[in-house]
């Protein structure tokens, strides 16, 4: 049997399916029905879409902010030159999604690690979102296009 303290046993990358099971047992994680009220509960919540622009131009969810995955915690960082504006209190709700809810359940963990406490991943993501009939939206250009 492999051992993690022999030396010579080969070392495995971790899988994202394991990453994303860890993520889950930590972040909440709401299906998109619950989503629609929860932020109907949060008027003052932050939406944001974590797709990249290539996905976020084809539809969003009304008011959502687009901030890709890969650098969202460059956004959230007080101390980043390019930290975005809506993230700069720690305890203001915040939603996120992406397409399928991977990528959300892993950065609403990232974003509780750096001391978020309102932070919603959406289950399911956009696509479980527009299967159930939520609004769905042409954004804006995107400034990460």
């Amino acid at each position: 049997m492999d051992s993690p303290f022999d030396p010579e046993t080969p070392r495995r990358a971790r899988s994202l399916a394991t990453l994303v099971e860890e993520a889950a047992t930590e972040v909440e994680e709401l299906n998109p029905i619950e989503c629609q009220r929860w932020l109907a509960a949060h008027p003052e919540a932050v939406v944001i879409d974590l797709r990249e622009p290539n996905e976020h131009h084809r539809g969003a969810l009304p008011e959502a902010v687009h901030i890709p995955r890969g650098v969202l915690e460059c956004a959230a960082d007080l101390d980043h030159p390019d930290r975005d504006p809506r993230l700069t209190d720690p305890g203001r709700p915040l939603l996120l999604y992406c397409r399928t809810g991977v990528r959300s359940v892993l950065a609403a963990q990232s974003l509780q690690r750096m001391g978020f406490t309102q932070v919603v991943s959406m289950a399911g993501g956009f696509t479980d979102w527009a299967l159930v009939g939520g609004t769905v939206v042409i954004p804006p250009p995107s400034p990460f296009a």
